[in-house]
């Protein structure tokens, strides 16, 4: 085994396994864009008509999400955390089924 494919428990026990290098990079690069939209939330705190900033941070924590929904390692996380709360929400905003 090459140290490029070698894997701990966490980041090889899910439905979407990965190297540790492969995890690495994602929760890296993730954890640094995380960061710089913290930023760019408070810059907007104090400056809340930048138009670059209105929705810039919340925007940017969405589409982190939307990727790490796709890469479906965190599955049964999102479902633990978002199923009853995200179906009642969406009865009672959106008229959901």
């Amino acid at each position: 085994m090459s140290v490029l494919d070698f894997s701990t428990p966490h980041t090889g026990d899910t439905s979407a396994p990965q190297t540790y290098w492969q995890h690495f990079g994602v929760a890296l690069w993730g954890s640094m864009r995380l960061l710089g939209y913290g930023l760019g939330g408070i810059w907007h705190a104090f400056f809340p008509e930048h138009a670059r900033f209105q929705f810039w941070t919340s925007s940017g924590v969405i589409r982190i999400y939307r990727e790490i929904e796709m890469i479906g390692r965190h599955d049964d996380e999102i479902e633990r955390i978002f199923s009853a709360e995200r179906r009642a929400y969406v009865e009672r905003n959106r008229g959901g089924s």
